[in-house]
């Protein structure tokens, strides 16, 4: 001491000199190399006194606790465990503006409290108006838990705000909340992308694809943002926009992979919170299996080798035939006198014949038929062209024998196994006739026979008023003069029709249900009485009535010269229907 003489170390302690002093070993980390830091076993962690009046670190910056006792030494104990347990309360973000809002409206954003200290925080988190916690306004954490507190903007009159939000706990913190409110309509864009995928297929590795999305601003103000994504795909046009209002705009995205393998990216849209989209698609060092299609064929004559392309006369039915090869699906369309394409069918099954009736509606018209066939890589087409004419008047026309039309339906006509029933036909109350059960064979069909009689001989089609609505109700048996005979004197009413239509008879002869050999049907008729035949075939088909036509033949005239040679021929006089 200060007198010179010498005293225990206890001794020293029991005058009350450094009673938090020990004489043990304190577990340093490695006092050799100089880490002083506290072990987990150090005799040393809590004996200390608290300091914090003094300081708050150690020397190697880490917080002393500002309650209970510190841990001996210069340094902490590295694992922070002390003989008291202190929490400590965070909370982020320190600050939150809300932006601008209608005022009579509400908008919510959120803290995250945490306790980053030892034992359990408890508190609760308030704020003034017009600001309001809406929840998890309560809190009990223990040692690195967290909790969502969810605060409110409800503003009442237009105006700027600001409040501080108080966090108790652990001696408490404070955040700042900000917002304005107006009376006028708040300007917000929203951002719309389509289409939501897109898939490139098969291309060859070391080449590029290229396709499209479009950006559309669907709401108010300003959308303002760019299109970004990751290799092998790459923006190459429009990536960034600025639109009004419904404003729009192509983004252009490009595949270029340069290894064979399967890809898939995420399309980024930035502005008015952003959206994505997907592309993907497949490279391959294979050159892709492409399909391929043959020309069209058509079992059609040529009319009138004076005009180009195929000239075939109304009445006619022609069938379209085509081949084709590493093909998964079939389309055909038409398009009507250079308008836009209309489908005819569509289907992953091979169609490689279809058939198609041209009747008077149709003279006139030009039409472009064409086959699509496509396996998902790649697609190929083939074409072919028609025209429909007239039958030319100095020989071929066709004149209705005022005198020869039928309603199916007459006292004087008697119906032996056919049926009745009315229908309205461009808004006319109408009768038909029609079959109820299958027929075997030309047997068991039901029978309407109609007597007639002509006086100038000649060449006779005959035109119904039918009602052909499936591939399962689509024909009569049919003759003048004899009983119709099965399989040669069917007619197959194609293509189906829609609702009940004026068609032209003709005969199966050796083609088939969906390809009549015969047609039109031309009746040879001398002058005098005569009796046309209608058996029932198929229950569904149903028929309202029929004219029979006369058909003056003659060489077909070319048509530069058809216009001046037009003249229509007299109409058969002295014409009468006779009873059975």
């Amino acid at each position: 001491n200060a007198q010179g003489s010498s005293v225990s170390f206890s001794g020293w302690q029991a005058l009350g000199r450094d009673t938090h002093s020990l004489t043990v070993n304190p577990q340093l980390v490695n006092g050799a190399a100089g880490n002083l830091m506290l072990q987990t076993n150090s005799p040393a962690a809590g004996a200390g006194v608290n300091l914090s009046s003094y300081f708050t670190y150690d020397m190697a910056g880490n917080t002393r606790p500002g309650f209970g006792a510190w841990d001996l030494g210069a340094y902490k104990y590295a694992g922070g465990a002390t003989t008291n347990s202190i929490p400590i309360i965070q909370v982020t973000p320190g600050n939150i503006s809300y932006g601008t809002i209608l005022s009579g409206t509400s908008a919510t954003n959120s803290f995250t409290v945490r306790n980053v200290g030892t034992g359990t925080l408890s508190g609760s988190a308030s704020v003034s108006a017009p600001f309001s916690v809406v929840g998890g306004g309560s809190y009990s954490l223990g040692a690195n838990g967290s909790q969502t507190v969810l605060v409110a903007f409800s503003p009442l009159v237009a105006s700027n705000y600001s409040q501080s939000v108080s966090f108790s706990g652990a001696g408490g913190t404070n955040t700042t909340v900000s917002g304005s409110a107006t009376n006028a309509p708040v300007l917000a864009p929203i951002i719309q992308v389509t289409p939501g995928n897109i898939s490139y297929g098969t291309i060859l590795s070391g080449t590029s694809a290229t396709n499209s999305f479009t950006v559309r601003n669907v709401g108010t103000g300003t959308l303002s943002g760019s299109a970004s994504v990751s290799a092998p795909f790459s923006v190459v046009g429009g990536g960034s926009y600025s639109l009004g209002a419904n404003g729009s705009q192509t983004v252009l995205v490009a595949f270029s992979p340069l290894v064979a393998s399967n890809y898939s990216q995420s399309v980024s849209f930035s502005g008015a919170g952003g959206t994505n989209t997907t592309v993907s698609g497949i490279a391959t060092n294979a050159p892709p299996v492409l399909p391929a299609v043959s020309a069209i064929s058509v079992d059609a004559t040529d009319v009138d080798l004076s005009v180009a392309g195929l000239q075939i006369y109304s009445g006619t039915t022609v069938q379209f035939s085509a081949t084709a090869t590493n093909a998964q699906t079939w389309q055909w369309s038409y398009s009507l006198n250079g308008g836009a394409p209309v489908i005819y069918t569509n289907s992953t099954s091979p169609i490689t014949n279809l058939s198609c009736y041209f009747d008077t509606n149709t003279v006139g018209n030009s039409y472009v038929w064409t086959l699509v066939v496509s396996n998902g890589q790649a697609w190929a087409e083939s074409q072919t062209n028609l025209t429909i004419e007239a039958l030319p008047n100095s020989g071929g026309t066709v004149t209705t024998n005022v005198g020869l039309t039928f309603t199916a339906i007459s006292a004087s006509v008697p119906l032996n196994g056919l049926l009745t029933a009315n229908t309205m036909i461009n808004g006319v109350r109408t009768s038909y006739i029609y079959q109820p059960l299958p027929s075997i064979g030309d047997v068991s069909g039901g029978m309407a026979v109609y007597n007639f009689t002509i006086t100038n001989a000649g060449n006779y089609e005959v035109q119904a008023l039918v009602n052909a609505p499936n591939a399962n109700a689509n024909s009569f048996y049919v003759n003048i003069d004899g009983r119709p005979q099965d399989s040669t004197m069917i007619w197959d009413i194609m293509p189906i029709t829609s609702g009940f239509e004026q068609r032209i008879v003709s005969w199966r002869g050796n083609g088939s249900e969906n390809n009549d050999q015969i047609v039109p049907k031309i009746f040879s008729l001398g002058a005098g009485p005569h009796q046309i035949i209608f058996l029932g075939r198929e229950p569904g088909t149903a028929m309202a009535s029929f004219t029979l036509l006369q058909v003056v033949p003659a060489i077909p005239i070319p048509s530069a010269l058809r216009p001046a040679m037009v003249q229509p021929p007299a109409t058969p006089q002295n014409l009468r229907v006779i009873s059975p």
